[in-house]
């Protein structure tokens, strides 16, 4: 099997027994949670069996339908940028679980999807291309309510996949899977 199906039959497996718990009180739900966050990610590159260090500011916004008090799935978008002039904007699926609905409590957080990429700088190699790949996060951290809002303040591991080639000029192609990790401090508002 490809990773890509063996990850989101995983995602499935995960999701719909929290989906099918959710339907117990659809009438005093919100139709949408929109939730709006930011971070900083320590982390970088693997490559070749080394490490570079490339941390990355982060920003992303959701909109969660939610299946109970406790049990969110959403759609999301965001942007990463990279110190080292990588820029990524993915688009992913999101599941946000609570363990207490409206209190403050412990959360857990899981996004996947897919992330454009690019290079701000190609001065040094101006016939390489950089592309994105699969992102997956998990996540986990603390709620705090705030009337009927809440404000999330949490911890994640961030996996992201990418792809470099270059052409020299006698015509031969070079290939490059890039691996990031990150390891993301968020801060995130859920209206």
């Amino acid at each position: 099997m490809k990773p890509k199906f063996k990850l989101w039959c995983f995602l499935l497996g995960m999701l719909v027994p929290f989906g099918i718990q959710g339907q117990e009180q659809p009438d005093s739900l919100p139709f949408l949670r929109f939730s709006l966050g930011g971070g900083y990610q320590v982390g970088g590159q693997f490559f070749s069996e080394s490490f570079t260090y490339n941390p990355a500011f982060c920003a992303e916004i959701v909109a969660y339908r939610p299946l109970s008090e406790t049990v969110n799935l959403g759609l999301g978008a965001g942007a990463s940028f990279l110190l080292l002039d990588e820029r990524f904007i993915p688009l992913f699926v999101s599941f946000l679980g609570f363990t207490k609905p409206q209190q403050t409590c412990t959360y857990i957080l899981i996004n996947a999807g897919y992330s454009s990429g690019w290079r701000r700088d190609y001065s040094e190699l101006s016939e390489y291309e950089f592309k994105g790949g699969m992102m997956f996060k998990s996540g986990i951290g603390k709620r705090f309510m705030i009337g009927t809002r809440s404000v999330l303040v949490g911890v994640a591991l961030q996996h992201q996949w990418a792809h470099g080639t270059f052409e020299n000029n006698f015509g031969l192609a070079y290939e490059e899977n890039l691996n990031y990790d990150w390891l993301a401090f968020e801060l995130r508002f859920i209206y």
